[in-house]
């Protein structure tokens, strides 16, 4: 039997990513690396690597070591197919990750200190998953990318924009129609109109099961000064925001300033929405 190390069709390593002797496996495809703040570049050299995993487990102390910089020659693993960077502390990432163009899965679930994704994420054309729960300073993805990932199964969660430049509006959730299981739209309040809501088109995204619109006002509006048309405006889109009726399973409505609720699809005996809820929190 060949040596595992001189096997050319070497698959799986999982150590320390600072141990210099996992750089001489040119043909690793897999990769597991423990805690670290940084990634030597000779990293980078394993160019044949399909899944790369630098994540740290959510259950270690926070004070233990976690990647903070994902090195920019990082493009050069063309053939990586999974990233997997969740509970580190990258603040973002750098626009060289565009140029995995054969990514198909990317998890930054619990980054907390995330606030940035690459401007020309839609460069990323086969990516399937992207995962970023638990990301509470992520308030913005950059416009001209999320909405040409059209193949795109799993988004956890949208950010409306507040309206400036640099930011998603929410018709770009139009045509991604095979997004599946969770789906979490938040900033809802900077929706202008429910024509500008109606283009999302739930009805035609048939596989979500979780479904959470939050509007993001505080505490449903008792903190802030919201006026009567504001009030109108959220009754709108949340009535333009009409689900499937046979894939949702659970749905959340947060911090909602209308006076009419629930609205209309929610109400129909006998084609309403709530057939096969199993679970609804208004909050």
């Amino acid at each position: 039997m060949e040596n595992s190390n001189t096997n050319k069709y070497v698959k799986n390593y999982k150590y320390d990513v600072e141990n210099p002797s996992i750089y001489e496996a040119k043909k690793l495809r897999t990769l597991i690396g423990k805690a670290s703040k940084s990634v030597p570049s000779t990293l980078y050299q394993l160019t044949c690597l399909r899944t790369l995993d630098l994540s740290r487990a959510y259950y270690i102390d926070i004070d233990s070591p976690a990647l903070e910089v994902l090195p920019s020659e990082v493009n050069r693993l063309l053939h990586l197919r999974y990233l997997d960077l969740s509970n580190t502390r990258l603040k973002e990432l750098r626009e060289t990750v565009r140029s995995l163009v054969n990514l198909q899965t990317l998890k930054l679930n619990y980054c907390y200190n995330l606030c940035k994704l690459p401007e020309g994420i839609g460069e990323l054309s086969n990516l399937r998953h992207l995962e970023v729960e638990g990301t509470h300073f992520l308030n913005y993805y950059p416009q001209g990318g999320i909405e040409i990932l059209r193949h795109l199964r799993t988004l956890s969660k949208f950010v409306v924009s507040d309206g400036s430049s640099k930011g998603f509006v929410i018709g770009e959730l139009e045509n991604l129609n095979f997004l599946k299981g969770r789906l979490d739209i938040r900033g809802l309040r900077h929706v202008k109109s429910g024509n500008e809501a109606k283009l999302v088109e739930l009805q035609k995204k048939k596989n979500i099961r979780d479904l959470e619109l939050n509007f993001g006002y505080d505490n449903g509006g008792e903190n802030e000064d919201v006026s009567s048309e504001e009030e109108m405006i959220m009754e709108d889109v949340l009535e333009n925001l009409e689900q499937h009726k046979e894939s949702l399973e659970e749905l959340v409505i947060l911090n909602y300033v209308g006076f009419m609720l629930p609205p209309t699809w929610m109400l129909s005996v006998e084609d309403s929405v709530l057939s096969n809820i199993i679970h609804l929190d208004l909050y």
